[in-house]
């Protein structure tokens, strides 16, 4: 029977035999920006991947599962450095963690066109926060309303980490500046290790779905 021209049986793993040799690159400069920002280092991570053929979908759970250990040996730096407040990181990750799995969950449901939009908006949202000097609030105390506001942005920043890909640390970050009174180093410090539970949460919610 005539079939037609045989077409090539598309490729699984594009990144396995076309970008290889770059991926080292991509996890370097992850890793360095996300410890020099207190972000997980999507922002850079992910349209790198999805320029190498990765799908937006597939470059989002890659980097989920790579900013783990990234944020954790950045985060035992600045602990190390002093800048390290377990309390503000502590609320940000429980609070964090259902949101991104909310998030993760409504991923699913967009097609990857919506979310490379949606992650563009997201880079337009970085841009402005690192123009735009972000104000200094009331120093941190375990009071309620730094708990209510803890666990609201740990809410927020795990709901957008869960559907972008991101650790939320985009959002950790000006939150710990400007609603809870940390220095831009301890925001940092509590930023990357409340990703480290929420990334894990999602890229297991996102392999689960």
């Amino acid at each position: 029977w005539d079939v037609g021209p045989a077409r090539a049986a598309p490729t699984s793993f594009p990144l396995r035999t076309r970008a290889t040799p770059r991926l080292p690159l991509v996890g370097l400069l992850t890793g360095v920006l996300g410890g020099a920002l207190g972000v997980g280092g999507g922002a850079v991570a992910v349209p790198m991947l999805t320029a190498m053929g990765e799908t937006q979908r597939r470059a989002q759970g890659i980097l989920l599962a790579a900013i783990v250990p990234s944020s954790l040996a950045a985060a035992l730096q600045y602990a190390w450095l002093g800048h390290l407040r377990l309390w503000p990181a502590f609320f940000f990750a429980v609070a964090a963690m259902p949101g991104a799995r909310l998030g993760s969950l409504f991923a699913q449901r967009l097609s990857n066109r919506a979310l490379f939009r949606a992650f563009g908006l997201l880079l337009l949202l970085l841009a402005a926060r690192m123009v735009i000097p972000v104000p200094a609030g009331t120093p941190w105390a375990p009071d309620l309303l730094h708990l209510l506001e803890s666990a609201g942005v740990g809410l927020l920043a795990g709901a957008v980490g869960g559907l972008l890909g991101v650790g939320g640390g985009i959002l950790f970050v000006p939150a710990g500046i400007l609603l809870l009174g940390l220095g831009q180093q301890e925001a940092q410090a509590a930023s990357l290790l409340a990703i480290v539970p929420t990334a894990q949460d999602s890229e297991e919610q996102a392999r689960q779905s």
